[in-house]
């Protein structure tokens, strides 16, 4: 018979040699998170947080649960994905995900931060105080929120806040995202939009631009596409969090918000349309150097197509005539022949 002394003995020696498999370095992700790193950086953004937190947890892939698109496994350090996000040929996270697989994937990372690096005894302003703290602002929100309260406790309070973190954050990436699409698509598929002339093409060269206020007001499509809600540094992220499936009552507070937005896994996002374009125009590395050239192309298509619009309505135009000159009045589309009507001291 087995007995509580040889249970425990046995209990203890697993957490041992798991703390051993840990520490020896197994658990670390980079290498499926490379093209990950690449992705955030190709916009701009600061990965030198997520790379340190990476390199403690294990990332394996798999198919989605009836519950869940992914899972952080906090128990044995696991971040498990969806299979959707994997490299057909290669054991890592694509390069090209969707907005909404990035908000996934940085959800995850955020329960992972908190988890395994976010402590009360960090140092003051690094990622994992700003993030502990962040979470604690929306822990003492839940714990005095009635809302909350099960004959007379709280419940999970510190795991709803934990969420709430999460699901801003990712949200608010995933609108960053979503704002580089439509700046690319304005840039380059609608550059018929702003060439006007040929000299525009290689006035703007590589620079990317944003709609005019004008632009926006005046076409329903540009007004979908930037409208000023959607991204904005206290309204970026997703104000709907969930637990146990069922939304969590928060009163939120816009210090907070920014907080989660500026701090959490930082990033460092651009807080508006206008940063992340001058993020664009200020990054140097392949993605964005493809990008400039398709940019160019495009530019230079319409403005040809510009040309020879101008040049066919130059040469569809009628030959002034000698005997009559144009004069002020017939510039401003009078008939010439009225001017025989007029009153002399007209």
């Amino acid at each position: 018979m087995i007995t509580f002394k040889q249970t425990v003995s046995v209990l203890l020696s697993f957490m041992f040699l798991f703390s051993l498999s840990i520490d020896s370095g197994q658990c670390d992700g980079t290498k499926e998170c490379t093209e990950l790193y690449r992705r955030l950086e190709s916009i701009g953004l600061n990965t030198r947080y997520v790379r340190k937190l990476v390199s403690h947890l294990e990332v394996e892939f798999a198919e989605p649960t009836s519950t869940a698109q992914a899972e952080w496994r906090y128990i044995v350090n696991n971040l498990r994905l969806p299979i959707e996000v994997k490299e057909e040929t290669a054991s890592r996270i694509k390069f090209d995900i969707k907005c909404y697989q990035m908000d996934t994937i940085i959800h995850e990372l955020c329960h992972a931060s908190l988890d395994m690096l976010a402590q009360k005894d960090s140092p003051l302003n690094s990622p994992e105080r700003n993030h502990y703290d962040v979470v604690n602002s929306i822990w003492a929100d839940l714990y005095f929120d009635d809302r909350h309260k099960f004959l007379g406790h709280q419940r999970y309070p510190r795991m709803k806040a934990d969420e709430i973190c999460a699901y801003y954050v990712g949200g608010a990436v995933n609108n960053v995202f979503a704002g580089l699409s439509n700046i690319l698509r304005f840039n380059i598929d609608l550059a018929i939009l702003y060439i006007k002339t040929p000299d525009d093409a290689d006035r703007l060269g590589s620079t990317f631009i944003l709609p005019s206020d004008e632009m926006i007001k005046n076409n329903s499509f540009m007004k979908f596409m930037f409208s000023a809600e959607g991204y904005d540094a206290h309204h970026a992220g997703n104000d709907t969090a969930y637990f146990q499936g069922k939304a969590i009552p928060w009163n939120e507070r816009e210090f907070v918000k920014r907080d989660m937005f500026d701090k959490v896994l930082d990033l460092r996002l651009p807080h508006n349309r206008q940063e992340l374009c001058s993020n664009l125009n200020a990054v140097d590395n392949s993605w964005i150097k493809g990008k400039r050239e398709e940019l160019l192309q495009a530019r230079k298509k319409v403005a040809e197509k510009v040309a020879k619009k101008l040049a066919a309505a130059q040469s569809e135009s009628p030959a002034p005539n000698p005997t009559n000159p144009p004069t002020a009045i017939n510039l401003l589309g009078v008939d010439p022949q009225l001017l025989n009507t007029l009153p002399a001291d007209q």
